[in-house]
């Protein structure tokens, strides 16, 4: 699991929110006390970690589990090249990934030809890859803090309706012992951007959050395209602040449990492309819906020393 810079991922995450992240985080400059240990500088921390998915690895889950057949999928992708130019235009497909949906010949193996290498170049046809960055961004001592997730896909999925991810948290005190958490606020947003060229398409629409369970927070995102422009979801982003249920100030350390799921097959309503999760003792693990398959998840422990909030020793 890679650590990225908090700066960068700060930096990553103010640009990609409407309303920037450095709006609602401490000052970088600003320390803060709790009679017990003493905050830093945000730009001084250095404790983000990412997980890593493809389409490819989604497709292969499915295909393994029973999902999805092969038949299935040359059916999806013959029902793509059946699709006028304009209309996959509409969906957010670029110029090149029409010219590999019409190549397609009915009698290939639809996975063979999206993501079989090049014997000459190793290119796959298709190759998008999703980066899930999260950590902690911002904290009053030991009483609240602030989680931060980003989101990002390389390119647009060639199969792409409603994605979802999980994240979730457990807090403890010095002993160990869980700390029971509230949620005061929850935000998320998708960045859309045109396929063709990769820039953002200055279009943004909410995720749907589900706040309902303690300690998790679910949450499913359109990556089709934004009111029928040649778009798709590329970036999500947002922030959850949580803090002690009875405003005590006693959270030690902070458990952050993440999961992306991707579908390939278009759902009746979001929330069959949800997660579920179960939690044991002090773990969490999120559970794939029908139609949806895990590809990416992280778990990582943040904790207070004498200066600051990092990474676990033992992560």
């Amino acid at each position: 699991m890679k650590k990225i810079a908090r700066k960068e991922f700060l930096k990553i995450i103010g640009i990609s929110m409407a309303t920037s992240v450095f709006q609602i985080l401490p000052s970088p400059t600003a320390y803060a006390t709790d009679g017990k240990k003493e905050l830093v500088s945000i730009d001084d921390m250095d404790a983000v970690q990412e997980a890593v998915g493809t389409e490819k690895e989604a497709i292969e889950a499915m295909l393994m589990s029973g999902e999805l057949t092969r038949a299935d999928l040359n059916e999806q992708l013959l029902s793509l090249k059946q699709q006028a130019v304009t209309d996959l235009q509409s969906r957010g497909y670029s110029e090149s990934q029409i010219d590999i949906i019409k190549e397609y010949n009915e009698s290939e193996d639809a996975f063979d030809y999206l993501y079989t290498p090049d014997e000459t170049t190793g290119a796959m046809r298709s190759n998008a890859t999703v980066r899930f960055l999260y950590g902690l961004a911002g904290n009053e001592g030991t009483r609240a803090v602030t989680i931060a997730y980003d989101i990002k896909w390389s390119e647009r999925p060639i199969l792409a309706y409603t994605d979802s991810f999980g994240i979730g948290w457990i807090a403890a005190n010095e002993n160990s012992i869980e700390v029971v958490t509230k949620v005061d606020d929850v935000t998320g947003e998708i960045a859309y951007f045109y396929s063709a060229t990769e820039d953002s398409a200055l279009l943004y629409s909410d995720v749907n959050i589900d706040t309902s369970k303690n300690g998790v927070v679910i949450c499913t995102a359109p990556l089709l395209n934004h009111a029928d422009t040649s778009t798709y979801g590329k970036h999500i982003s947002g922030i959850i602040n949580i803090s002690t249920q009875s405003d005590s100030n006693n959270i030690d350390t902070v458990q952050i449990y993440v999961a992306y799921a991707h579908t390939t097959v278009k759902a009746t309503f979001d929330w069959e492309v949800s997660l579920d999760f179960d939690k044991i003792g002090m773990s969490i693990s999120f559970i794939p819906q029908p139609r949806t398959t895990i590809i990416a998840e992280g778990h990582a422990t943040f904790w207070y020393n004498s200066q600051d909030f990092e990474v676990a020793p033992n992560v």
